[in-house]
């Protein structure tokens, strides 16, 4: 136990392989693993783009006529004769 609550206490500190094993293994991990994160968060920048594109269509003709401000340029008074 005394070990195991100095490890919690003082964290995990410069953890390195130390095998020719397990830093060809680390090197193999690495070489697939960060083309595999990056095509990951590639896959999930696409899903939020269409997420938030299809937010913003169905939401477009709600909230735009609410932001829509009378101005005398977008908007003529009508014409009285007298």
């Amino acid at each position: 136990m005394k070990h195991t609550s100095a490890v919690f206490l003082e964290g995990y500190g410069d953890v390195a392989c130390t095998t020719a094993w397990g830093r060809i293994m680390t090197v193999i991990y690495a070489i697939v693993g960060i083309p595999l994160m990056l095509i990951t968060l590639n896959d999930l920048g696409k899903f939020l783009f269409k997420m938030i594109n299809r937010l913003v269509r169905m939401s477009k003709h709600k909230v735009v006529p609410a932001l829509t401000v009378w101005t005398p340029s977008n908007k003529k008074l009508p014409e009285v004769s007298i």
